[in-house]
């Protein structure tokens, strides 16, 4: 009895978010609910491709319209540059316009740490290679890519890497592992305080409808 109504606990946010329409929110979200634009222009390209009629339709369509944008989307969460440096490019729910989702200095831990993983072939790395391939999937299945809310679910993974990156740095340099920590944490302090300069100063100045 105990173990139902701690599972009806758990289910019970899930059953009112489907009746309030929370749900039917996230349908819309979705890339295959497309827009009159969207729409023209795939009869656009049916009609200018040199196929036959049956070929086109059977290579130009909805299905493969969607798997182009999913591919899309999905390998625009792998792009470098979305992560260290102008981020989803947005200025809406108070995302920060040219300021990556990772502090640039954290690059140098990060390749360390996929060298390491890479190297050493941890038990954990299965953990870690499928935690990389299925995080973007609930980002790229939505209409618009580079969404830096949706890619909520790389973030521990990037953090993960990146402090087994730094152990791995203290381990190479094992004489100087104290030096390696300080640089570690002076570049932490300036990082962090150029993103609440912009966020507490700038930003509220220069992107107010933002906040």
């Amino acid at each position: 009895a105990k173990s139902w109504l701690v599972l009806s606990i758990i289910l019970a946010p899930l059953l009112v978010s489907t009746f309030s329409g929370s749900l039917r929110r996230g349908s819309e979200l979705l890339l295959t609910n497309f827009s009159l634009k969207q729409l023209e222009t795939i009869k656009d390209i049916q009609y200018l491709t040199p196929l036959p009629s049956i070929l086109t339709r059977l290579f130009i369509n909805k299905y493969t319209f969607s798997l182009k944008l999913f591919l899309d989307h999905y390998l625009g969460y792998f792009n470098p540059s979305f992560w260290f440096i102008s981020g989803a490019g947005a200025t809406s729910y108070s995302n920060l316009p040219d300021f990556g989702l990772i502090f640039p200095f954290l690059i140098a831990p990060i390749l360390a740490g996929l060298y390491y993983l890479l190297i050493k072939k941890p038990k954990f790395l299965g953990v870690i290679s499928l935690w990389l391939l299925i995080s973007p999937i609930p980002a790229a299945l939505t209409k618009d890519g580079y969404h830096a809310h949706r890619a909520i679910l790389m973030m521990g993974l990037a953090e993960i890497i990146a402090a087994i990156g730094i152990y791995y740095l203290t381990q190479i340099f094992a004489k100087h592992a104290k030096t390696v920590l300080v640089i570690f944490l002076l570049f932490s302090f300036i990082s962090l305080a150029s993103f609440f300069h912009q966020w507490l100063v700038v930003y509220p100045i220069s992107h107010p409808y933002g906040m």
